[in-house]
């Protein structure tokens, strides 16, 4: 549990066990131990690498805690850049990202659209007049 989320955090942040090691005073390899979960970390090992990563305590070692995204270096700048943006320039971004959400929905009712379809067609054939009589003869 631990070691899965240790790896998967240090991963997104393109760091080596070795490297990780090094900013935390511990050698690779105790890295490697944890992610295997052969051994766990003190408490303030845990803290340090939960104030890295900008993480609770709580998402690295408690169970269905950590379900938040992993916010890498680039996350951290965008989100810093947003904050610190002008009204006009959050308002501009939050159009853009309302945009994207529409066009998510849009493409999520058209792959409906296609799969309401599909199953039509295998269920009364080709599509032509004749198929629709027989689909209401059922």
């Amino acid at each position: 549990m631990f070691g899965e989320k240790l790896k998967k955090i240090r991963e997104a942040h393109n760091l080596s066990q070795d490297e990780l090691g090094e900013r935390l005073g511990v050698s690779g390899k105790t890295v490697s131990s944890w992610e295997i979960n052969r051994t766990e970390p003190n408490m303030g090992n845990v803290q340090k690498i939960a104030d890295m990563f900008s993480v609770t305590t709580d998402s690295l070692i408690r169970e269905n805690v950590f379900n938040a995204p992993i916010l890498t270096e680039k996350g951290k700048n965008l989100l810093a850049a947003y904050d610190s943006a002008s009204p006009d320039t959050k308002k501009a971004v939050d159009r853009i990202l309302k945009i994207s959400d529409t066009a998510k929905l849009s493409i999520e009712d058209l792959k409906r659209q296609e799969i309401a379809a599909q199953a039509w067609q295998s269920e009364f054939g080709g599509g032509d007049d004749s198929a629709i009589q027989r689909g209401s003869e059922k």
